[in-house]
C-alpha cells in the first residue's frame, strides 16, 4: 500500500504526514486507470445490452445510439467526484499536501523545489507510466497508449490492440461493445496468459462469439501510418486499422498522470 491510503493510515496511527504530489491526488488508478476505464465500460455495456437485447427486456426504441462526448463527460464526472473525495480525506486526516516533484537528498530529507522536508520515515509510491513495444513509437494519433485511449473524446471505426493482458482485453471489450472493429494480437498462445488456462479459454470463446478477431502467437515487429490509419507488421503478415494500441505492462515512473484537459494531448477522430 502506498500513496494517499498509506498517508491516511500513517496519520491515523499518530504520525505527522506530508504527501508530495506532482499532479493530482489519486494518481494513475483514479485519473487514467481503474476508475475511468470502469466508467467507460459501464457506458459501453449499457449501450450494447440495449442495442442487442433491448427487445428481450421489453424495450422499444427506433434508434439506439451513443454520444461519445457524453460518455467522456460522464467518465470525467466520475473521476472528478472521487478526486474531490480524496482531497477531503487529506483535510480530514490533517495531511499536508505538498505540490511538486520530490527528490530524495538523503535518508531523511526530501527536496520539493526550494523546500526541504525532513522525515524519519519515507514511502516512495511514484505510480506507473505507459511504455510501448519496439518498433511502435507512440504519436498519440495513430499509435496510441492506454492513456490516450482512456482520455479520448471519440471512438475509431477500427482498432488493432497489441497484447491480450488485462488492459488489452478491457479495451477490446469496450470498443467491441461500441461497434468498433477490433483486432486483438497476442504473442503467447492464449488470452490473459497470467490467468488460469480455463479463464483464457472461456474469454477466447466469448470474444470470438462477440466478433473480436483474436490472433494468438503473433509477433509484432513494427507499425507505420498508412492511408489514414496504421499498418501493423507481424510475422504472420500485415494488419491494418484506424488506430494501433499497444498494451504492454506499465512501468514504474515518476511522471505525473495526464488528464483529459491537458492541451498537449492529440485526439483521434472517426473518419
Amino acid at each position: 500500500m502506498g500513496g494517499y491510503p498509506a498517508a491516511i493510515r500513517a496519520s491515523q496511527l499518530g504520525l505527522k504526514v506530508a504527501l508530495v504530489e506532482s499532479n493530482k491526488l489519486g494518481g494513475t488508478c483514479l485519473h487514467i486507470g481503474c476508475i475511468p476505464t470502469k466508467a467507460l465500460l459501464e457506458s459501453s455495456e449499457l449501450y450494447h445490452r440495449v442495442a442487442t437485447r433491448g427487445a428481450e427486456f421489453g424495450l422499444k426504441a427506433e434508434i439506439v445510439g451513443y454520444d461519445y462526448p457524453k460518455i467522456a463527460e460522464r467518465r470525467d464526472a466520475v473521476v472528478g467526484q472521487l478526486y474531490k473525495g480524496v482531497q477531503y480525506l487529506m483535510k480530514k486526516n490533517k495531511i499536508e499536501v505538498v505540490e511538486g516533484k520530490g527528490r530524495v537528498r538523503d535518508r531523511s530529507t526530501i527536496e520539493v523545489g526550494a523546500r526541504q522536508l525532513k522525515a524519519k520515515n519515507l514511502i516512495v509510491a511514484t505510480g506507473s507510466v505507459v511504455k510501448t513495444l519496439p518498433g511502435l513509437e507512440l504519436d498519440g494519433q495513430f499509435i496510441v497508449s492506454s492513456d490516450h485511449a482512456v482520455l479520448s473524446s471519440s471512438a475509431p471505426e477500427s482498432i488493432c490492440i497489441i497484447g491480450a493482458g488485462a488492459v488489452g482485453v478491457e479495451f477490446a471489450t469496450f470498443y467491441n461493445q461500441l461497434g468498433v472493429k477490433v483486432t486483438l494480437l497476442e504473442a503467447l498462445d492464449r488470452l490473459v496468459p497470467l490467468e488460469d488456462d480455463d479463464v483464457s479459454k472461456e474469454l477466447l470463446s466469448a470474444f470470438k462469439k462477440a466478433g473480436i478477431d483474436c490472433r494468438l502467437g503473433v509477433k509484432v515487429s513494427g507499425a507505420k501510418k498508412a492511408r489514414g490509419g496504421v499498418s501493423i507488421e507481424t510475422d504472420q503478415g500485415m494488419s491494418s486499422a484506424d488506430i494501433c494500441l499497444p498494451t504492454p505492462h506499465r512501468m514504474k515512473g515518476s511522471s505525473p498522470p495526464r488528464t483529459s484537459q491537458d492541451s498537449g494531448w492529440r485526439r483521434w477522430t472517426s473518419s
